[in-house]
């Protein structure tokens, strides 16, 4: 990427105290994972026309400092500033104006930090449509972990120390300006620089003699102040076959000793401790279909939405093609949406056969099928995308009235044709994807794999925006690659994100 002559600033104007940020950010000598910086200082009494001074390299006298990016002149004493590049040094200093005489400071130096994410020989989001609103948002990609600018530019990477995390998956902002990401067993929430803020314990279940393991997957969400809601498998052990009086048949291994994979919901509290908790065998044991093998099909408990308003969740059975509503904190079923066998004759009268593969091919036939990133759009319907999984026609995004179980499709969008492969026959549709609202009208969607494209589409269907992530192959071709989740940051939530970021570094400094 080439360095503009121009230096990109967005000024954040709020009214603060000069005492509120007497430290200086950044700090000297650091290594950013980013390149749109805030520039914090303390006020200098009268001082007007503050500007952020920069130069590539590292000097340390004023008479080898030679001004090459300079911001627009703020009475404010926090700016925001973008630098050209990655895996460069920086020298900085403010420069302000007393009474008609220009003053600057001392100098200042940091650096930006380099991964594979970020160096565009390796990595890159290939822009194939683009619209003129790319100044306002950006995007967040958890296939790289790494936030582009619009025109594909990445500006941010995940740069985490955790000896838990090998890579991202389910990155995405919060409400309460930081980022919250998971990968195996572990779960955590960053601020801007990527320190850690919090992270999901790594001990729950150790008290059960029959637990083989845990670990966290899909979806990782802090819902509240004090809440973080995150999908958990148990893998334990489970005794032989059981046949409930009602002809609903719950599916176990024959032996004692087969491990068995179960879901837990847990609701954590800001120390780690259980809040709230959901089993999903729980259900499945007494649901329409009891418990099947995992040859057959599997419950695949794949992503949760938590409505605060109702105080419910939607959780998401992508292995069974439908959605449970379940009442927090009771755990009480409000209601399934997606194909209940047992409301139909036929439906029950196809359970008592046991004929599993019947079964599967009749809830294959419904109306989502290994549906992802459920959801609520933001007129109170379910949003979901519908990854046809399994099938080579194209998945689609999904707006359903959920009218006391029965959907009614308000909305559709068939990914389109110039998104697709183009290999052919076209590839099976895998797992993955996601589908977010923003603006007034307008939805990102991450197609899943093996498609890997972005997009951006109104409520029209017009196609306002593409690309795709792409990684160089050894043999220097590029390669599209998967992403689990994308997610639009605007740039007033990127300010946020930056200032909220050193606020937490300050109340850390000083503790």
């Amino acid at each position: 990427m080439s360095a503009s002559p121009i230096l990109r600033v967005i000024l954040f104007f709020i009214l603060c105290s000069n005492s509120s940020y007497a430290q200086v950010f950044p700090q000297e000598n650091s290594v950013l994972n980013y390149r749109i910086i805030g520039f914090s200082f303390p006020a200098v009494p009268k001082a007007t026309d503050y500007k952020i001074e920069v130069m590539p390299g590292n000097v340390t006298t004023t008479a080898a400092f030679k001004v090459e990016l300079s911001s627009t002149p703020s009475d404010k004493n926090r700016i925001i500033c973008e630098v050209p590049s990655f895996g460069s040094q920086y020298t900085w200093r403010i420069s302000y104006n007393i009474n008609g005489k220009q003053k600057t400071s001392r100098l200042g130096h940091f650096s930006t930090g380099i991964s594979q994410s970020v160096d565009t020989t390796q990595s890159r989001l290939q822009i194939s449509k683009n619209f003129t609103d790319t100044a306002q948002y950006y995007l967040l990609v958890d296939g790289n972990g790494t936030m582009y600018d619009l025109n594909g530019n990445p500006v941010w990477y995940l740069a985490t120390q955790s000896k838990m995390i090998k890579s991202s998956m389910d990155l995405k902002k919060t409400k309460f300006h930081t980022l919250t990401f998971m990968s195996g067993r572990g779960s955590e929430e960053i601020d801007y620089d990527c320190n850690v803020l919090w992270e999901a314990p790594n001990n729950v279940g150790n008290n059960n003699a029959n637990m083989l393991s845990m670990g966290y997957h899909h979806e990782f969400t802090r819902a509240a102040r004090n809440s973080y809601f995150v999908l958990c498998n148990e893998i334990k052990l489970q005794g032989p076959a059981k046949v409930q009086k009602d002809n609903r048949y719950v599916y176990f291994p024959n032996a004692n000793e087969n491990p068995v994979s179960e879901c837990i919901l847990f609701d954590f509290n800001t120390c780690g401790n259980t809040l709230w908790s959901w089993n999903s065998s729980d259900y499945l044991k007494k649901s329409d279909l009891g418990y099947l093998p995992n040859t057959v099909f599997q419950g695949h408990e794949n992503s949760f939405y938590f409505d605060s308003a109702e105080q419910s969740i939607y959780l998401s059975y992508a292995g069974m093609n439908r959605i449970v509503k379940i009442n927090y904190p009771s755990g009480n079923i409000e209601q399934v949406y997606g194909n209940t066998l047992s409301q139909t004759q036929a439906g029950s009268s196809l359970l008592a056969t046991q004929n599993q593969l019947e079964i599967k091919k009749t809830l294959d036939s419904y109306v989502f099928k290994g549906e992802h990133n459920c959801t609520k759009s933001p007129t109170g319907d379910l949003m979901l995308y519908n990854n046809n999984l399994g099938d080579t026609i194209p998945p689609e995004v999904l707006i359903l009235n959920p009218d006391h179980g029965n959907l009614t499709k308000k909305w559709s969008y068939k990914c389109p044709a110039d998104l697709d492969s183009k290999q052919n026959p076209p590839p099976t549709n895998g797992g993955g994807g996601s589908v977010e609202s923003f603006s007034d009208s307008l939805l990102l969607v991450q197609m899943n794999n093996p498609l890997n494209k972005t997009f951006i589409v109104n409520n029209k269907k017009e196609l306002l925006w593409s690309g795709i992530l792409e990684n160089k192959r050894g043999d220097n071709t590029w390669q599209s690659a998967s992403s689990y989740r994308a997610c639009i940051v605007t740039r007033a939530e990127l300010e946020e994100l930056i200032w909220n970021s050193q606020r937490s570094n300050k109340m850390a400094g000083t503790q």
